[in-house]
Formats: structure tokens, sequence, C-alpha cells
């Protein structure tokens, strides 16, 4: 994926007419096949309760055992992950359960882990310089929020920086014919502390975007390289969350060969996202798609918004919330609607 990535970055570096990273990754995809949602009733508790979350695990587990599909394969951001892993210690009951960190929420930490490793370049002015975005924004992306932008920002920068050194790059071969492009990193790298330190910069962006460019296209083995190669990060820049958890999660990944193969060859076959639509190069990870159904159903009117405060309101949504979730996605279905924002 990254000498896929360094591909779109030389085409764009010699025709500024050539596909942007999406599309230019997408037409060589094929078409995805819809993923069908769900939705189980909501538990009206906190949490961060770990009996409630006890409950979730242990409601999720029957209807997977219902199904005859075992193990339950539960995907949660990393503050539930870390109180789900304990009470999946505690409890021996829970033993067919396997629980995911969810790979929106991580890739959103990972760019906050980039802002705050590179965000004293000057990347920032670059893009308000340019029009790209404004201070206000800017601002903003320095903790990947918003996502989308974020991301639209650093490769941005990626494909500025990416022209910039593949020009130096053809200069340095004038006198170097017999070397390729892997010993001019090594050279530029070891000139001066700025051009190692942008060249760093470019690595965590590839690195991101083959975290990106494996969910998308549901290929495990890239996905499991670069949550592996995402810690040492986590480490630089002092968050101690993601990389004490993501530390066991990757090491947890790698028992699943051997614990549950049937698991495994399902993970292989992309099946560890979802396809909202069938787009090409548009699948999500679960958080992902969670956001954008569930958690957006919620927040939107009709939604819990303005219910907190009654009790007895409170009850009834939470009843027949799943439910009404149900009949929306259907309804949106029906009629095609897609969002296009959400489902880049």
């Amino acid at each position: 994926s990254i000498a896929q990535t360094r591909e779109w970055a030389n085409m764009r570096h010699t025709d500024k007419s050539s596909p942007t990273w999406y599309a230019h990754n997408a037409r060589k995809q094929p078409m995805n096949h819809e993923t069908t949602l769900a939705y189980l009733p909501m538990i009206d508790q906190p949490a961060t309760d770990p009996q409630a979350v006890y409950k979730c695990m242990k409601v999720m587990q029957l209807t997977m055992q219902q199904l005859d599909q075992t193990p339950t394969v539960i995907y949660m951001d990393q503050a539930m992950y870390a109180l789900g892993q304990e009470v999946l210690w505690a409890n021996s009951d829970l033993d067919d359960v396997v629980l995911m960190m969810g790979g929106f929420h991580l890739s959103m930490n990972f760019l906050a882990a980039i802002g705050t490793m590179f965000g004293k370049l000057g990347w920032g002015d670059l893009l308000v310089d340019a029009g790209i975005f404004s201070a206000k924004v800017v601002a903003g992306l320095l903790d990947a929020k918003p996502y989308t932008r974020c991301l639209e920002a650093h490769i941005a920068m990626y494909e500025v920086l990416s022209s910039v050194r593949l020009t130096m790059f053809s200069h340095w071969l004038e006198g170097n014919e017999d070397k390729d492009f892997d010993d001019f990193l090594q050279v530029i790298s070891r000139s001066t502390l700025l051009a190692k330190y942008w060249c760093q910069y470019l690595e965590a962006v590839e690195l991101a975007l083959t975290q990106l460019y494996s969910e998308r296209t549901g290929d495990w083995e890239l996905y499991q390289h670069t949550i592996k190669a995402m810690i040492p990060y986590f480490f630089a820049t002092d968050r101690v969350r993601y990389s004490r958890w993501l530390s066991i999660h990757s090491h947890d990944l790698t028992r699943i060969q051997s614990k549950w193969p049937s698991l495994r060859s399902h993970l292989e076959s992309g099946k560890f996202v979802v396809n909202r639509t069938q787009n090409k190069f548009s699948s999500v990870p679960p958080d992902q798609a969670l956001e954008q159904s569930l958690n957006k159903d919620v927040k939107c009117a009709g939604g819990l918004v303005g219910q907190t405060t009654n009790d007895n309101a409170r009850s009834r949504w939470f009843l027949n919330s799943h439910i009404k979730a149900t009949i929306t996605e259907e309804v949106n279905r029906m009629r095609g609607r897609a969002d296009s924002k959400t489902n880049r």
C-alpha cells in the first residue's frame, strides 16, 4: 500500500489532472457487497458500569449462539475496550467472546499523534497560506477534528512534500545513476535534522493512509501490520491508554489463528469491515459504521437529545429506539439515499 501511495504521488507530480488518492485506489477495486445492518435493544445503563458492559457482552454472545455464529466478535473504542477486557478476564463464561478495538477511533487518535509530533513543522501555516483551510479549522486539525478534513489536510501535505522530494530525487539521480529511491531516502534523511523530520512526517502519513487503505479494501494482513507499526507513535507522544491497550490488542490478534481458525478465515476474507454501500473502496470499520448509523439516529431529531432529563420519556425511547433506527435505515436504503460525506 505504501508503494501504491508513492505511485499515486508520482502520478500527481507529473500530471496534476491525475485522480485523487481515493479515486486512484477505487478504480483498482471491485464493487462491494452491501452489509446488512441490524439493531439490538438498547440498555438504559451507564457505559462505564462493568455490569452494563457484561450484560451487553452476554446479550451479544447469546444472540450469536442462536445464529450459530461463534466466536462472538465485538468492536469497541479504546475506553470501552479497556473496560471490556477487564470484564472479559473476570468472567470465564465469556471465553468465546473476542474484543476488537475500533479502527475509526484508532485512526483519529493516530492522526492526533501525528499532530502532536509534527504540529510545529509549520504545515498548518502552509495550509492557511494556500487557502485550503481557514486558521480556525487548522487549529483543530492537530487533534484530528474534524476527522475528514484532517485526513484531507495530511493528504494534501503529503502530495506537496512528495512532489518536492521527487524533484530533488531527479536532480540527485544525475550523479547517482546506479542508485534507487531507497538510497536517496537514506541520503536525504542524514543530510539535515529538518530533512529527517519531514521524512518522518511523510512516513507517518503513509502509515495512516495504509491503515485507511487496509480498511477500505478489507486487507486483514495489512491491517494487522499497520496496527503493530502504530504502537511506537503512541508511546512517543505519551498517549498512554492507546500505547498500553493497542499493544494488548495487537498481541491478541496474533492468537486468533491458533484459537479461532474459522474466525481467521472470515477476517482474511474482509469481514472485519462494513460495506454501507456497493461503491468501490468504501468499506469502513464497524465503529465508524456505528457512528454513521445508530449513533447518528440518536443525536438527530427524534433521538435521545432533549429526553435525558425525563425518566419516562427516556425509558420509552430505549424500548423502541432500535426498531425506529431499523425502519430509518430501511427507508433510506429504499430511497437510495447516501451521504457522500460519510461514505467517502
